[in-house]
Order: structure tokens, then sequence, then C-alpha cells
């Protein structure tokens, strides 16, 4: 249990930066590419929205691929969604990227929170605490990281910040996947209830 808790901490840490990483940066882009506002905030809708499917979607999506298959091709579409941004594409591309990114980011964070919750059957809340806090902290550190870039004249490498963190993250659950997550919930519950605390992997 505690290796599923340590990597639902550094995927949420990436949702974090995910999450905000496209208003830290609105100010430079709104200029860089000589758009107004309100066309950025159409970046952050069509980001949103392809979050929303992607929470939405990862309950039918984990019975249809499986649980590690679902994971990964969600860090992947990540991935792909900030390479896009980071490589300057005209503004439509920008904007067909948002929904892919944010499904990304969105099937992400609602997958791990299921796997934490129906792993640790009656300690969910303390897990979940534990792996929200990284959420935080992502979402803390990116304005900060942002603003470094922006200092420097190199806005757009938060977006590669982002994607690299999200590589690393897939090559952790593709090396450490969490043996738990393949034994059935039931049993699981079962070895919670008996030892009197969370399993321990």
């Amino acid at each position: 249990m505690a290796r599923l808790v340590f990597l639902g901490c550094v995927a949420y840490f990436v949702v974090g930066l995910g999450q905000l990483v496209v208003g830290a940066v609105m100010e430079p882009m709104v200029h860089a590419y000589g758009i107004h506002y309100g066309d950025g905030g159409q970046l952050v809708m069509n980001s949103f929205l392809g979050g929303m499917v992607g929470v939405l979607l990862a309950p039918w999506m984990i019975r249809r691929i499986g649980k590690k298959p679902l994971l990964l091709l969600a860090l992947g579409i990540i991935v792909a969604g900030e390479a896009v941004y980071a490589l300057q594409p005209p503004w439509g591309w920008m904007l067909s990227a948002a929904p892919f990114a944010g499904y990304g980011l969105g099937t992400m964070e609602a997958i791990v929170s299921a796997f934490i919750i129906g792993a640790s059957a009656g300690n969910a809340n303390v897990a979940m605490s534990r792996v929200e806090v990284f959420f935080g902290v992502g979402a803390l550190l990116m304005p900060f990281a942002v603003a470094a870039l922006i200092a420097s004249g190199h806005w757009v490498a938060a977006f590669g910040v982002v994607g690299g963190m999200a590589i690393v993250t897939l090559v952790l659950w593709l090396l450490f996947w969490p043996s738990i997550l393949d034994r059935p919930a039931v049993h699981q519950a079962h070895e919670a209830n008996e030892a009197g605390q969370m399993p321990s992997r």
C-alpha cells in the first residue's frame, strides 16, 4: 500500500502542475500569439471540458481496457498534449490539443483516487489526504517555476516541465506497478480489516 500511496502522490503532483500551467503562462502566451485574454480563456475551457470527460469516462474505460493500460494511456496523452503546447503551434492546434491534455489529467486524477480508495478500505481518508497534499504542492510550485521561466524568457518551457514530469511518472508506474491493484477488491478489504491497518503494499 505504501508503494501505491507514493505513486499516487507523484501522479497528483503532476496533476497539480498540469492544472495550473496554462493559467500561469497566460500573460506571455497571449502576447506571443497576439490574441485576447478571452481566447486564452477558451483554451482553459477546452482543457476543463476534456478533464470532465476524462473523469466521467474513467469507470467505463477501466472496465473496457483495464487499470494499468488506462493509467499509462492517460499519462501518454498528457505527455503528447504538453509536447504540442511546448512546440507553440498555430493557435487552432493549441485549442485542439487542450481537450486531450485535460482528458489525460482528469482521467489520471480519477483513476488514481479510485485505486487508493479501493485498496485502502477503511483508511481511504488518511491515504487520500496524503495524496491530495501533493496536488497542492504541484499547484503551489507551478506559479513560482513559471515566474522564473518568464523572467528568463523561456515561459514555453513550463509545458516541457509538466510533460517531463509526466514521463517520469509513467516510467515509475510502469516499473513499480503496485501488486495490490491486481488483487480482488474484496480480498484487499479483508486483509485490511484483519490487520487493522492499511495493507503493506
